[in-house]
């Protein structure tokens, strides 16, 4: 079973059973890689930790696809306002002005911050526009305040915090 180096080493007759051609047959034995379970958490790192996506990311990613199709739903519109219109009210007065500083706000048509909700639902629903808006939504910047992720401070005078 182990070899001269120590390593575990396989039969002749238990390597007789495994196909040539596949080394990962070989190392990972006769069971294959196990897959993530079901429900949010789709894919699994190389660590073993499970990655959930963020709800932002997965309603925009079906909006870019309704866009592309020119089918927009109602429902995912209204579930549009209603993230965008509930992370807007949780942002500071500095974070405020940082989104009106963004590159496709002006092209919205907003004349105040707490209408850019209903001004993104707006433009989406005209063809001609939902690219602008399309843009504007997926701006870094505005897709990290409309992180569902808790907002910790991550450095102190001290430098780098760790999370509580």
């Amino acid at each position: 079973m182990y070899g001269s180096t120590g390593a575990i080493t396989m039969s002749a007759e238990s390597q007789a059973h495994m196909p040539h051609g596949n080394a990962l047959a070989k190392q990972r034995g006769a069971e294959g890689p196990k897959r993530a379970s079901a429900g949010k958490e789709i894919a699994t790192t190389t660590s073993g930790a499970t990655y959930t996506p963020n709800a932002y990311m997965l309603l925009l990613s079906r909006l870019d696809n309704m866009v592309r199709r020119n089918a927009v739903d109602k429902d995912t519109l209204e579930q549009l306002r209603t993230h965008v219109a509930q992370h807007m009210a949780l942002l500071p007065a500095h974070s405020r002005l940082k989104v009106q500083q963004l590159e496709d706000y002006g092209a919205l048509g907003v004349e105040k911050l707490a209408g850019l909700p209903d001004a993104i639902v707006r433009t989406l629903r005209d063809s001609t526009k939902s690219a602008a808006a399309l843009n504007f939504l997926k701006q870094p910047d505005f897709v990290a305040y409309m992180r569902d992720e808790p907002r910790g401070n991550l450095y102190g005078a001290n430098g780098v915090l760790r999370a509580s």
